[in-house]
């Protein structure tokens, strides 16, 4: 497995209870399919913005969603979301 992309999560530190975390660097492979990524945490881009989170496909709207359940998913439309790799690993501090 060849690691394609290297992201560093910018995101606020309280968004995730689970990796990533915020100011990790993410390890992603690049995605084949959508249906191949649906469950999986993904780096994607939706507009300007990059997001970290775990994609969830239904029909055709892509729900993104935080670890940290205080946070309301994001529903796009599947068009208007660029999956940019599916999230393999991460390197980050050590968290108590």
């Amino acid at each position: 497995m060849v690691i394609t992309e290297i992201f560093r999560n910018q995101g606020h530190a309280d968004r995730y209870f689970a990796p990533p975390l915020a100011g990790d660097l993410l390890f992603a492979i690049e995605k084949h399919r959508m249906a191949s990524v649906d469950g999986r945490i993904v780096v994607c881009r939706i507009g300007e913005n990059v997001y970290a989170k775990r994609l969830v496909v239904e029909n055709d709207v892509i729900r993104l969603l935080s670890e940290n359940r205080r946070y309301l998913p994001i529903d796009v439309a599947r068009k208007k979301i660029d999956v940019m790799g599916v999230v393999i690993g991460r390197i980050g501090d050590v968290r108590t």
